[in-house]
């Protein structure tokens, strides 16, 4: 995540995010892993698996996406340096999303 933020503010508060997204995950856990629900936590592993399909959906589509505005980028780039106007800012201009 850190690489696919710009900036310094946007990549602090984008972690931050993640970590309380993350600390999260242990109360959702310990409310979906019930122990009515033993031996086998149906509930638990049902949740855990739509979340784990949510995430297969999610990653081609990102992907794709960040592919997508890097082509972008890189045909402004080449449009800025034919006309030899400053369209971008210098610390944008090296930007580019990874996965």
């Amino acid at each position: 995540l850190a690489n696919n933020l710009e900036g310094k503010c946007k990549r602090a508060v984008g972690m931050a995010i993640v970590i309380c997204v993350g600390n999260l995950g242990g109360a959702i856990a310990s409310n979906i892993f019930r122990s009515q629900d033993a031996p086998r936590y149906l509930l638990g592993l049902g949740i855990e698996i739509m979340f784990l399909a949510m995430g297969m959906i999610a990653l081609p589509i990102i992907a794709l996406t960040y592919r997508h505005i890097n082509i972008q980028k890189d045909a402004l780039e080449q449009q800025v340096e034919m006309d030899g106007s400053e369209a971008l800012d210098t610390e944008k201009r090296g930007f580019r999303y990874t996965l």
